[in-house]
């Protein structure tokens, strides 16, 4: 009985749920953008710059916690698309598997810097092998971000 009230509030509200998911797991392309420039291009290139000022790393600090949101609702959007056609698709599957391994990997890198800007602290030591597999994950969200467009865009269904 409940279950069948939450399947039809989802699909009642699934168009602005599938934007709203967009929406927020977007963002994260912001976030890739700084960790790619400001993180790896600095450790991997001998006197390379930062692109972002250090004054808006909270601000990236906020995006990647708008994360999780995103992550409930895309996952919601995939697992939903499951229950509804009664049969798992290989893509949703997938899809759903890429935005449960962020979870993993979330508070990972997000606290560290979290600690180290807000509380000018290292309070969370995070070894550089976990710490590159972290961010290697963080890029896992692409595929995501690909497939929400094209469900927003009109492009499927």
């Amino acid at each position: 009985m409940v279950l069948k009230r939450i399947l039809k509030f989802c699909e009642r509200y699934e168009k602005a749920g599938t934007k709203v998911a967009f929406f927020l797991i977007a963002l994260q392309l912001v976030h890739l953008v700084w960790l790619t420039t400001d993180i790896v291009l600095v450790k991997l290139l001998p006197g390379q710059m930062p692109l972002f000022p250090r004054a808006l790393e909270p601000v990236q600090a906020v995006i990647d916690y708008l994360e999780i949101p995103g992550l409930f609702a895309a996952v919601t959007i995939y697992v939903m698309g499951m229950v509804r056609t009664g049969r798992i698709s290989p893509k949703n599957a997938l899809l759903t598997a890429l935005l449960l391994v962020q979870f993993v990997h979330l508070f990972w890198i997000t606290d560290e810097v979290v600690y180290e800007v807000l509380l000018e602290s290292d309070l969370v030591e995070i070894p550089a092998p976990v710490a590159w597999v972290a961010i290697m994950i963080d890029y896992l969200e692409l595929p995501v971000i690909f497939d929400l467009f094209k469900r927003v865009s009109g492009k499927k269904k």
